[in-house]
């Protein structure tokens, strides 16, 4: 039914309930006859016929609304819903995140804060231990510098004690190696040679030590007094000339003591006398050393 069917329905309609309502109140002033309100009914109900129905009414609202607005107000109302549950959701998510971010960074810090306090204990026990240490290693240096002054000390002890028991030792090079060879009588021969006078009594041990390879062995003589000796070495240029080289019996620290003073810039002459070692300066001043000239400067 169209929208212009439903109106003139609802004018009937207006017009029986008017006409019904005149002739209740006419009827009023006398007693009804019931075969004119049987005529009556029947005429209302024919009326009524016409009247619109609820079937009518949807049908027309139905058409009054468009399929385009009907769905241009479902969009509307969709998107409105599903924004407001996006904004509800993520609300909801946000807040649950955030709750459990506090949480996880809570229970982590407190985790760390724990690890942070283990960590610095152990650090400070370490700090006293390095302490501890350090004291320990600061009196070991102590003690090891004691001990190493007072070894080199002890080996220039030695070193002394060692060339003091070789004052009446003398050292000849270049001399002729051969097989049954008697020393003594051949040194009491060539000393004799150059004026010196020795008994066999007067050479306590003689004896070729190790030498260089090919060449001939080293002699070591002791001799009786240190008279003796230098009635020797004052012949030493003479026994030269019979190539035969005396030099004093030095002891391998001292040797290396001559040659690093040999080898130093402001000593322009190095050399063994009674015991201890010279150095001669460019201004010719003498200088004793000793051993722990070569530790001093190592």
């Amino acid at each position: 039914m169209s929208v212009k069917g439903v109106k003139t329905r609802l004018d009937k309609t207006k017009d029986v309930k008017e006409r019904s309502k005149s002739e209740m109140n006419t009827s009023t002033g006398s007693v009804a006859d019931p075969e004119d309100l049987v005529n009556d009914i029947k005429s209302i109900k024919e009326n009524l016929k016409g009247v619109i129905k609820k079937e009518d009414l949807e049908s027309a609202l139905n058409q009054m609304v468009q399929k385009s607005d009907m769905k241009d107000m479902v969009t509307v109302i969709v998107k409105s819903v599903v924004s407001e549950i996006k904004e509800s959701i993520s609300k909801e998510v946000r807040e649950h995140l955030e709750k459990e971010f506090d949480e996880k960074l809570r229970e982590k810090t407190g985790v760390l804060n724990d690890k942070i306090d283990g960590l610095e204990m152990e650090a400070e026990g370490f700090r006293e231990k390095i302490e501890e240490q350090r004291k320990e290693i600061k009196s070991l240096k102590e003690e090891l510098g004691d001990v190493s002054h007072r070894s080199k000390e002890a080996m220039c002890l030695a070193n002394f004690n060692e060339q003091y028991s070789r004052k009446n030792n003398v050292k000849i090079l270049n001399w002729k190696e051969e097989k049954g060879e008697d020393l003594r009588k051949e040194l009491i021969e060539k000393v004799k040679e150059v004026g010196v006078e020795i008994l066999p009594w007067q050479v306590n041990a003689i004896h070729r030590i190790p030498g260089k390879k090919g060449g001939h062995r080293p002699v070591i003589v002791k001799l009786h007094n240190s008279e003796i000796k230098r009635k020797v070495m004052v012949k030493r240029k003479e026994l030269r000339n019979k190539n035969v080289k005396v030099v004093d019996d030095v002891t391998s620290n001292n040797m290396a003591l001559l040659t690093r003073l040999s080898n130093h810039r402001d000593i322009v002459q190095s050399y063994y006398f009674n015991g201890h070692i010279y150095g001669k300066t460019e201004d010719d001043r003498k200088i004793r050393f000793d051993l722990l000239t070569i530790f001093h400067a190592s």
